[in-house]
């Protein structure tokens, strides 16, 4: 542990010297004990107790920083199995008229790739011939497939129609799903404060399906730079973790979450793996 000596001294002076202030303002001799003949000095010791005190107390006041606890933003080894997801769902760019399997998507260079439902992990290498969004979709969901029982749709104005589209996919995929939660109206991803109200509603809403926070994880792949803002929030002060795939090979689910340590922990520093 690095312990911040430093700062420890700071403080300890400052109570000191604040004694020592106080002694002389209630105008009991300073050092009585030690140096009887410094009590003609007494005006003089308390001034410079005073002087001392503001000197180590603006020494602690700059050094404060080391006391607090820090926010740190860590990247956990891997994104291990949820059994509850909250999915902030993108557009899809190429649009299946129902979403059935098998689902035919076709590019607009022509490019055809028919989707079985037999295997994820197939599906998700037949799409690398093609530019489908919803590919970044099927890797986040990838992890948690097995083990799967809740997951919280969350759409845009854009997206919010597609509900059905990803439900057929994911009970497609998820066989031992129990039941997918569906927001009523869809949600502005510009909005910080609407986005973490409706993120904490589905957290209670798993709450209330007696899961724990740590079987939860929230997916902003198929948002934007705020949903990730608002990922990062929720996590902070709980066991609630985040999930965001990677756009460039090797497309790696990273896992995030947001906690708060004393500077004097070891492991102060973020993990990236």
């Amino acid at each position: 542990m690095n312990i911040p000596w430093r700062g420890i001294i700071y403080f300890l002076l400052t109570i000191l010297t604040g004694s020592w202030v106080a002694d002389g303002l209630k105008g009991e001799p300073l050092f009585k004990e030690w140096f009887p003949d410094l009590e003609n000095y007494k005006l003089l010791l308390t001034i410079t107790s005073m002087m001392l005190f503001i000197i180590s107390f603006i020494a602690l006041y700059n050094y404060r920083k080391f006391f607090l606890a820090v926010k740190t933003l860590k990247q956990l080894d891997s994104c291990k199995p949820h059994s509850c997801l909250i999915l902030l769902l993108s557009t899809p760019n190429i649009v299946h008229h129902d979403f059935s399997f098998p689902i035919e998507i076709i590019d607009t260079n022509f490019n055809k790739v028919i989707l079985k439902g037999e295997s994820l992990r197939d599906d998700i290498n037949a799409l690398n011939s093609i530019r489908w969004n919803w590919q970044q979709l099927l890797r986040g969901i990838e992890p948690h497939h097995e083990y799967l029982k809740y997951v919280y749709l969350i759409g845009s104005k854009e997206s919010f129609k597609f509900f059905y589209g990803v439900e057929n996919i994911i009970k497609q995929y998820c066989k031992q799903i129990k039941k997918i939660i569906k927001t009523e109206k869809p949600v502005n991803f510009e909005d910080l404060i609407e986005l973490t109200k409706i993120i904490n509603k589905g957290i209670q809403q798993f709450k209330e399906l007696d899961m724990d926070e740590e079987d939860i994880i929230i997916d902003v792949t198929g948002g934007q730079k705020t949903t990730s803002i608002a990922g990062a929030v929720i996590t902070l002060n709980s066991q609630v973790s985040f999930q965001y795939v990677q756009t460039n090979e090797p497309y790696k689910i990273m896992a995030y979450d947001v906690m708060i340590h004393s500077r004097t922990d070891d492991w102060l520093i973020v993990q990236m793996t």
